[in-house]
């Protein structure tokens, strides 16, 4: 496995991981004060929920290592290298993937042509403190002190509010550093605490010296900080070696192969690292996949229905499955309703009791779960909960179409969404499906009535013929007429409280409002336009109107409601639309583009995926070596879980078009591919907990697709509902099942 080198790197980001805790800094090897939700504090070393450092830093006799020559991000941690007057030196770290503590190795190199003895300083800056919404639990920050322990030569840091302790310990002998300050300007902070402790490393000319330090943490106890302490301690090499073992089954698993596009597959190969980078397991809460560093290293419930595809294609089922019950179980002491939360700190608190479109997303989600798993069990567990949350959805409907906010996060723009009304209807659909897979004939009747019903009254109320697409919010005139006078000036985003009424919440921080002064002129335009046709609305009227761009559209094709030309019409008037209003790649998120991706699929717009496809490779490692960033191309999240549906996800679902129901052992293609992709192939795909190989290749005029399966008792076939004209380049596609050999 290779890793990511970079010269020169400067003071990008970069992550190292384990499930219990995490490091950022920067590449540089220095450590910034950084971060939104808790100010200047999202970087450095935490174990949720719980901060631990602000960072640590290395001196060669007094002098600070203060810029990297190199840095190479691996999957399983991260080196740096320095050059000194007289020496090299190599930093070394990773976590250990389910302990509570970090092993760094600093390797010092003498240069000097002669023997030296060297003073090698490790300083540490404690910041013992709770994650974001602590106030909500109660939890009160201390302050922070070290102790030094001579004979053991191990240091420690205590809060003396609570039981927190960190400990550090090395294989040489330790002494306190007296008198010594933080080498990197930060914001003074009463409550944290800065400590240097030193070995000495006697060279020959060209040996080198090593020198292993390991730091542990526990929320709970010194007893267990020292336990984990001597865990790292014994059996670092051990941990090295199985968390190496760890990466390299990754490697082995869903291995995308596609000719002429190397970035594409090592954009590809480094989405499946993260995917393991982004567990987050905390003792007394859960364990789940977060959304994002630095900015979101927690559970969403939105978040979880876009990042949890690519895991299934790598057969991390139970990941998905305890993300789902975190999930589940915060909602119900929450709302109580059925509803699905939309934040959870990993402290377990709840920000926001959430979005419309996040209770069917979690549907949503249950069922691709059990159609890549077949786990019924687990569709048993979910269904109940899920028939809630569509009753509430149910309680939330208007004549036929909910309330409530979608994924775009504008004050006010809460009426009756695209995407709430969309998503209804999938969750409608998904719940059909579930009530047929468990033999609920009646319940299946019932919600597959509701669906083509809700789908009847979204196409009559938001179709926009003049403009060809949807609209992105109905409301009444004397809703829309208000919020479209305050969205000349202001998009703040939500949650909205009552004495703000549609202004927006400020904490947030950020208004979306365009930059751009064209563009911000347009928008006023545009809503001035939307309040003279609301003021021509007879009052009791519901009305659609094209807001924001009208990006939700799509979602009708991405759940393949539209196909075909019917479909290729919306995006087409879409484009146009774009056009005219001078639409950019700036500030694109691969989200969106994801998405966007299997709504192609389903119109046979190959030329569209791929193109979707470069546009988020152009970004890959732009910050972070290996990485996307949420919002193209540097901005938001630095590590983006949700990314995935763009980097990954198409490979499976938009060009092979895999369809799986693991619960009845059937794989249903439906494929978008063509000369383009000739050549692809997804080995050792995960359905059923077994294996698969896929390839496609153009073959004259025909399109040829092998699908090696793991034995007779799986059905592989094309999808009943797919047709030639939604293949990319439309010709006659050739389906070859083969049989995993004995």
């Amino acid at each position: 496995m290779k890793g990511i080198r970079v010269d020169k790197p400067g003071n990008k980001p970069y992550l190292v991981t384990g499930h219990k805790m995490y490091m950022i800094g920067s590449q540089d090897g220095l450590f910034p004060e950084r971060g939104e939700h808790l100010p200047y504090q999202m970087w450095g070393v935490w174990a949720p929920p719980v901060k631990v450092l602000n960072g640590l830093w290395l001196k060669v006799n007094g002098e600070l290592a203060r810029e990297a020559a190199s840095y190479e991000q691996l999957p399983w941690g991260a080196s740096f290298s320095y050059e000194g007057q007289d020496y090299s030196m190599e930093r070394f770290q990773f976590i250990p993937q389910e302990e509570k503590g970090m092993i760094l190795r600093v390797s010092l190199c003498n240069l000097s042509g002669g023997a030296q003895e060297y003073e090698l300083s490790l300083g540490l800056q404690a910041n013992l403190m709770p994650v974001w919404l602590a106030e909500r639990a109660g939890i009160e920050d201390g302050k922070d002190r070290a102790d030094f322990e001579e004979e053991t030569g191990r240091l420690f840091f205590t809060d003396d509010k609570n039981p927190w302790t960190a400990v550090v310990s090395a294989d040489r002998k330790l002494r306190l550093v007296e008198g010594a300050r933080v080498p990197q300007e930060r914001r003074e902070n009463p409550l944290d605490c800065y400590c240097e402790v030193s070995c000495k490393l006697e060279l020959a000319p060209g040996e080198t010296g090593t020198v292993d330090f390991c730091l542990a943490f526990s929320e709970h106890s010194r007893e267990e900080a020292l336990k984990t302490l001597t865990v790292l301690a014994q059996d670092k090499e051990r941990l090295w070696k199985e968390k190496q073992e760890i990466y390299e089954e990754i490697d082995r698993t869903a291995v995308l192969t596609l000719p002429g596009k190397s970035r594409w597959e090592e954009m590809y190969r480094w989405t499946k690292y993260i995917n393991d980078w982004i567990i987050r397991k905390v003792d007394g809460v859960g364990c789940g996949v977060a959304a994002g560093y630095a900015e979101f290293p927690w559970w969403f419930g939105n978040d979880t229905n876009y990042i949890v595809p690519a895991l299934l294609m790598q057969g991390e089922y139970e990941a998905c499955k305890d993300t789902l019950r975190l999930v589940k179980e915060r909602s119900i002491a929450c709302n109580g309703n059925g509803r699905v939360v939309h934040e959870i700190s990993s402290n377990g608190q709840v920000y926001y009791e959430g979005m419309t479109t996040e209770t069917p997303q979690f549907a949503d989600t249950v069922w691709m779960i059990y159609a890549w798993s077949g786990d019924r069990a687990f569709l048993e567990e979910m269904y109940d909960f899920c028939a809630e949350g569509m009753d509430w959805i149910e309680a939330m409907c208007e004549d036929g179409l909910p309330r409530g906010y979608g994924i775009t996060e504008i004050a006010g723009l809460d009426c009756f969404c695209c995407d709430t009304a969309l998503l209804t209807i999938r969750g409608f659909e998904i719940l059909a499906n579930m009530s047929e897979a468990l033999g609920r004939e009646e319940k299946a009747a019932a919600y597959r009535k509701k669906q083509q019903e809700t789908w009847g009254i979204f196409q009559k109320e938001f179709y926009l013929p003049k403009l060809g697409i949807y609209g992105d919010m109905a409301a009444y005139k004397e809703e829309i007429i208000p919020r479209a006078e305050t969205w000349k000036y202001t998009l703040r985003s939500f949650p909205i409280t009552e004495e703000e009424a549609i202004m927006g919440e400020s904490s947030c921080k950020k208004d979306k409002s365009p930059e751009d002064l064209a563009e911000k002129e347009r928008l006023k335009k545009r809503m001035e336009g939307v309040v003279e046709e609301a003021k021509k609305m007879e009052e009791g009227d519901r009305k659609a109107f094209y807001l924001f761009g009208g990006h939700h559209s799509t979602i009708a094709m991405e759940f393949g409601y539209l196909k075909g030309e019917q479909g290729a019409a919306v995006f087409e008037a879409l484009d146009r639309l774009h056009k005219k209003e001078q639409v950019t790649i700036e500030n694109m998120m691969p989200i969106g583009l994801g998405r966007e991706n299997m709504g192609y699929a389903n119109v046979g717009n190959l030329a569209g995926i791929l193109t979707n496809i470069e546009r988020v490779a152009e970004g890959f490692g732009q910050v972070m070596p290996g990485a996307t960033n949420e919002i193209y191309p540097e901005q938001g999240c630095f590590v983006q879980a949700w990314n995935s549906l763009a980097t990954m996800w198409p490979y499976a679902a938009c060009i092979l078009g895999i369809r799986p129901d693991a619960g009845r052992k059937t794989v249903r293609l439906a494929p978008c591919v063509g000369e383009a992709v000739s050549g692809m192939s997804l080995a050792n795909l995960k359905i059923g907990g077994e294996s698969f190989d896929f390839s496609y290749q153009r073959e004259g005029e025909a399109d040829v697709i092998r699908v090696k399966r793991p034995s007779k008792d799986w059905t592989v076939e094309l999808a009943e509902d797919w047709k030639a004209e939604f293949a990319g380049d439309g010709a006659a596609v050739t389906l070859i099942v083969e049989d995993e050999k004995a």
